[in-house]
């Protein structure tokens, strides 16, 4: 939730006031439809209008309220593109440095910003040689596995500057049963 960047928001404001007075505007006109179209039932109703009359009364109105409902639309992803000109941290982790400057042009999907890691808890991915796999499945189904209570395997690791043998803990929650071609 805290603050990495902030996006001019200028225009994203602009469009979203834009987008309420279309909205405004639509209500206003489905109001006036609803209204002329109460009437003019009426006037059929007394022999005093036709029914194409009121077919086209009843095409105007819900030609007005499809345009009310596209208006709405509308609003809902300036709200959404406005809201995307404040950028938040999505998870507790460490920033690594910033890859655009104030006044830079950022592209939506295509400029990286920064990035996030995410420290706790933290993933690690490895590679097992086809030996260690091979010994790694038949301790596995020979049941010489230490498992945690949700039956995941647990094992150590360890970084090569640690003292200590494999100091942090973890367990298994994924195997990627893809062959690294290299």
């Amino acid at each position: 939730g805290d603050p990495l960047f902030e996006i001019d928001s200028e225009p994203y404001e602009a469009e979203l006031a834009r987008a309420e007075a279309n909205v405004s505007q639509g209500e206003a006109r489905l109001k006036r439809m609803d209204a002329d179209h109460r009437r003019t039932a009426a006037l059929v109703n007394r022999n005093a209008a036709s029914g194409a009359d009121l077919d086209k009364m009843q095409g105007d109105f819900d030609e007005a309220r499809a345009l009310l409902d596209a208006a709405k639309a509308a609003r809902k992803i300036a709200n959404i593109n406005l809201a995307y000109t404040r950028v938040l941290a999505p998870f507790h982790g460490v920033v690594s440095r910033r890859y655009v400057d104030a006044g830079n042009l950022v592209k939506a999907d295509d400029t990286t910003l920064t990035s996030i890691i995410q420290v706790d808890p933290i993933y690690v991915y490895f590679a097992v040689d086809e030996r260690t796999l091979l010994h790694v499945r038949r301790t596995m189904s020979e049941g010489q596995f230490e498992t945690s209570a949700d039956e995941r395997v647990r094992f150590r690791v360890g970084l090569a500057d640690e003292e200590g043998r494999f100091p942090h803990e973890g367990t298994i929650n994924f195997v990627d049963n893809r062959v690294d071609p290299e």
